[in-house]
């Protein structure tokens, strides 16, 4: 076993911590993460630092790939000064890990009882959150990705350190600014990304539920319905889709792939139970008179891109008209217009699916 060796003063030369915070133990003003001070710079024991999953900012919690990966580096090369310590701060419940999971898990395999650790404070929990999140940038190995910075505004988020209502903040000016906090490095399209993403998630509106793909596929689970293709097969004994706008294309070429591939189920007749389409639209608007030009917007794409396409595509290719019933069928948009309704005790205008007639009628 390689027995580790820390030069505080070669850690000191070789990864300077005036580039890595943005203050220093003295008040000094340096060039790094702003809201974070520097105190010292030290070994200590592994045991006298907390790292909770529960402060982990990556959507993956102590990835064994990783951790495996840093535990040979550690046993053929020993420690590397030039890589940033550990970090960690003082709080009520003891010295809490914020920076180092997988290098701590990685000396906790091979025994080695000590590491070097930078000792900091936070001006705020916001810093501290910002901190964190951007100890990944510039990593290639570790770099954050949308759903990491995703993750770290919902922690924000979360712990109440920002306003996300939209007509508390109708800009969105607080969540921007957080996002281009955490983001020093990217663009506005990379930003408006992420934004988007979150949106997806919150709305910023009491009376609007938003979906993504993680979102629709697990409420479908809970209610027994079938999604992405024949996942939830053996629940349901059905086959279906739950999309947003903009990718009818590529489900015409996933039902036809089920077909083709014989996966569409049927009865005791020998008919196809047909494959059951949701939607559900990712970016809606809280009035009912625009989300309905959104769903309508949907169906004729639906209608265009998907199902008249098959028809056309099959009499180009055979020269023979198109007389069959498709095995495919529209189930109904996910609930979002969550206002309460004054007809049914309060209830919320929407819930789960919502099929109605003018939406059969836009697919005809």
């Amino acid at each position: 076993m390689t027995k580790p060796i820390f030069i505080v003063e070669e850690s000191l030369r070789k990864c300077p911590p005036n580039l890595l915070y943005g203050k220093g133990p003295n008040g000094e003003t340096w060039e790094g993460e702003l809201g974070t001070k520097f105190i010292k710079r030290h070994v200590m024991r592994r045991d006298k630092v907390m790292f909770l999953k529960s402060g982990q900012t990556k959507v993956e919690v102590n990835v064994q790939q990783n951790i495996t990966d840093i535990k040979e580096s550690f046993l053929a090369k020993g420690w590397d000064h030039k890589e940033q310590p550990l970090v960690y701060c003082i709080s009520p419940d003891g010295n809490e890990g914020d920076e180092g999971y997988h290098r701590d898990a990685a000396a906790d395999a091979i025994g080695w009882e000590t590491l070097l650790f930078d000792q900091i404070e936070y001006d705020s929990p916001l810093d501290q959150e910002v901190s964190k999140h951007n100890s990944n940038n510039g990593n290639p190995k570790k770099e954050n990705r949308v759903k990491d910075t995703v993750k770290s505004v919902k922690r924000v988020v979360a712990k109440g350190l920002i306003v996300t209502c939209r007509i508390k903040d109708p800009e969105e000016k607080q969540l921007k600014d957080l996002i281009a906090r955490l983001t020093p490095h990217k663009l506005d399209p990379y930003r408006k990304k992420v934004l988007k993403k979150y949106r997806t998630q919150d709305s910023g509106i009491a009376t609007l539920v938003t979906w993504d793909a993680d979102k629709i596929n697990a409420y479908c689970a809970e209610l027994k319905l079938p999604f992405a293709g024949d996942t939830n097969y053996e629940s349901t004994g059905k086959v279906g889709y739950a999309k947003p706008q903009g990718t009818m294309k590529a489900l015409m070429h996933d039902c036809m792939t089920l077909i083709v591939n014989d996966k569409v189920p049927t009865d005791d007749d020998g008919n196809y139970i047909p494959i059951e389409i949701r939607g559900f639209i990712d970016d809606p608007n809280p009035d009912p008179k625009i989300l309905k030009r959104q769903r309508t917007k949907w169906l004729k794409s639906l209608k265009d891109d998907c199902l008249d396409f098959i028809k056309g595509f099959y009499e180009k290719t055979t020269g023979k008209k198109f007389d069959f019933e498709l095995p495919i069928v529209f189930k109904g948009f996910a609930h979002q217009n969550i206002s309460p309704n004054t007809d049914d005790k309060g209830s919320p205008i929407e819930k789960e699916f919502v099929l109605e007639d003018w939406m059969l009628e836009e697919l005809k």
